[in-house]
């Protein structure tokens, strides 16, 4: 039976995002009814907060039983923002849904809680599907069997050094308690596009565990801040950043995780460069065939 003495938090972040409306009746849709929503809009040319809370008043079928909305004054980046979020969350549990992503269905935060209060976990971390742009092909599931295994079997320092190489656990499917957020600390703001990683690397330093959870809770739209094709110098400066503040200092094998840190960089800067030729060699291949 779904527990409705337990707050969550969702937090939306948003920034000149088309569809924001997508992800707010996500939320709109969630059976649990006993939500705090708060969206933090890091100050987008088209975003009218009046606007987007008399949406949610008319919509809502009462599960919102409290929202902020919130936008910043200037562009302040995505881990301030989380912060802003995370000082106004009231939630027992805290879970994050990007301005472009939609959860998986409808019971997602009722199964949720369910598993919080079941587990007694403090961070719980499930799968992801991602699409394309219109929420209609279907890419990819994430984590993958093997990442999976990990996550499952390795204790927090065995999980520390795995995630030194790579990076798995995604903020869109983690969700955490407010007592181990209190706990552990929020965002490090010396990083401006990336929150979840670094913060995940801490709290497992902390000896926190972070569980897996076999469950589909988010539909990802390719795309966003950390897509290859929004690669820039400001996110590759936090990567960077990364390796020498949580990384480097920690890691029984820095030559390992600096390699893989220098690849993943490489990689990104090769991927933003291909994907847009790939995608019009597609679309030219297209055109021939319907000649």
């Amino acid at each position: 039976m779904q527990n409705k003495t337990k707050l969550v938090t969702v937090i939306t972040l948003n920034y000149n995002n088309p569809f924001i409306v997508d992800s707010i009746n996500s939320v709109l849709e969630q059976t649990y009814n006993y939500i705090q929503y708060i969206i933090v809009d890091d100050c987008s040319r088209n975003f009218n907060t009046n606007e987007i809370s008399c949406y949610i008043d008319e919509h809502q079928p009462g599960n919102i039983v409290d929202k902020i909305i919130i936008k910043n004054s200037k562009n302040m980046g995505i881990t301030k923002s989380a912060n802003i979020a995370m000082d106004n969350a009231k939630g027992d549990y805290i879970i994050n849904l990007a301005g472009d992503d939609i959860f998986y269905d409808s019971k997602t935060i009722t199964e949720w809680v369910k598993k919080f209060e079941d587990s007694k976990a403090n961070i719980i971390t499930a799968y992801r599907i991602a699409y394309d742009e219109n929420l209609q092909k279907k890419l990819e599931i994430l984590p993958t069997p093997r990442q999976v295994s990990l996550l499952k079997n390795s204790s927090p320092e065995e999980l520390f050094e795995v995630l030194t190489k790579e990076n798995f656990i995604f903020g869109c499917t983690t969700a955490r308690t407010k007592q181990c957020i209190e706990r552990c600390g929020k965002y490090d703001e010396r990083y401006h596009y990336i929150e979840d990683y670094p913060w995940n690397l801490r709290v497992l330093r902390q000896g926190e565990k972070i569980f897996f959870w076999d469950r589909i809770v988010i539909k990802y739209r390719t795309g966003g801040i950390s897509s290859p094709l929004q690669f820039n110098a400001q996110y590759a400066q936090d990567t960077k950043l990364i390796y020498k503040n949580e990384i480097r200092p920690y890691t029984k094998h820095p030559i390992i995780a600096f390699y893989y840190s220098k690849h993943w960089l490489i990689k990104r800067n090769l991927d933003k460069l291909w994907l847009p030729i790939r995608h019009k060699i597609k679309l030219a291949i297209l055109k021939l065939i319907k000649l």
